[in-house]
């Protein structure tokens, strides 16, 4: 959990223990937290986390601290090359996913041709797709090295 020069204590609860039932006892919880989960909470988020027992700062007892997840941003970074009639061609910053589904109720035959067609498919799509880069990529490297003519040059001097 991150220390910040500010930390407030949420009360969470008052409930009956079990144990002290007998005795008539209600047990009051505090619960540390920072000052960005606060915010987050007052500004109606739902903040993720787990809570653990710790010791307090001054180590006299116990206090339960919340601690948030650091979970990475969702959301898909996929490029979809092609959209083939069965499946999908797409490619993500580390790999490069071939997605193809045909019925149950075809022949294995007739299965392993559509299979097979639509993968020679999304094969030519990523070739095209990867020589359009290059071609690109070529083209920026000879407008970057293109020999001046005499007239730019005495413009320049």
């Amino acid at each position: 959990m991150k220390r910040v020069e500010e930390v407030y204590v949420v009360k969470m609860a008052k409930f009956r223990h079990d144990l002290h039932s007998q005795f008539n006892k209600i047990m009051r919880i505090e619960v540390e937290v920072c000052q960005e989960v606060l915010a987050a909470v007052m500004d109606g988020k739902c903040v993720e986390g787990r809570l653990r027992l710790q010791l307090s700062s001054m180590g006299t007892h116990q206090e339960i601290g919340f601690c948030t997840y650091n979970r990475k941003p969702k959301g898909s970074q996929d490029k979809t090359i092609i959209e083939l009639e069965t499946g999908w061609l797409k490619e993500s910053p580390k790999r490069i996913k071939f997605f193809s589904s045909v019925k149950k109720e075809l022949d294995l035959m007739t299965i392993d041709h559509v299979m097979k067609s639509e993968l020679k498919a999304a094969m030519r799509a990523l070739l095209g797709d990867k020589l359009m880069e290059l071609l690109l990529e070529e083209e920026k490297e000879e407008e970057a090295y293109k020999p001046l003519s005499d007239e730019e040059i005495i413009n320049r001097v």
